[in-house]
């Protein structure tokens, strides 16, 4: 009986502090439940939060592109972006370029040092260089020419003079396409000027 007595005395006290046990670690849940759930609402706010400024921050991005659009070409916009990196110019890049150059090459030199988004000299020299020379219509003048769309009706009044000059007649090598050019006696200049 003491026996039986010892042990349900002992059961129940067990069962007592188990069920204080169970109290508290229930207290201790919905603490944790309610601090989850904050920290769930606080979340979400924050989540909120950088969603409507990313959107923000979008939104500013394609204004900023736009913008510089009305200044800078894509691809002058795209090396801005890139930064040092290595860039492929188009032909309408290198021609309106040609054309800052040629109006004045000490402001051009300042651009290109203060990294504005412009070709290197040497690639204006390069795309220069493989310019076909031949009879007939010469295209990438063209080109450069074009590229005075956005001058004043006074900067885009050109002159252009011909002349004719007699020189030595002599065999001539073409390094770019590896020929022999036959002598010629005269030559025609063409010059174009303008503001």
């Amino acid at each position: 009986m003491f026996f039986h007595f010892f042990l349900s005395d002992t059961l129940r006290k067990e069962n007592i502090e188990l069920k204080k046990y169970q109290q508290k670690a229930a207290a201790e849940w919905k603490a944790i439940e309610e601090k989850a759930k904050r920290d769930a609402k606080i979340h979400e706010f924050n989540m909120d939060a950088l969603k409507t400024k990313l959107i923000k921050a979008d939104h500013e991005i394609s204004n900023l592109d736009e913008k510089l659009l009305g200044i800078f070409t894509s691809r002058q916009i795209s090396k801005l972006k890139a930064g040092e990196k290595r860039l492929m110019w188009t032909e309408d890049d290198i021609a309106q370029s040609i054309t800052l150059y040629s109006a004045s090459a000490k402001l051009y030199k300042l651009l290109y040092r203060k990294k504005f988004p412009l070709p290197a000299i040497r690639t204006l020299q390069k795309w220069a260089q493989k310019v076909d020379i031949n009879n007939g219509l010469l295209k990438p003048v063209f080109k450069i020419l074009s590229a005075a769309k956005d001058m004043s009706e006074l900067q885009k009044v050109y002159i252009l003079s011909y002349d004719e000059m007699i020189i030595r007649k002599s065999y001539c090598w073409d390094k770019s396409k590896d020929t022999t050019l036959a002598p010629h006696g005269k030559v025609q200049v063409a010059m174009i000027r303008g503001e």
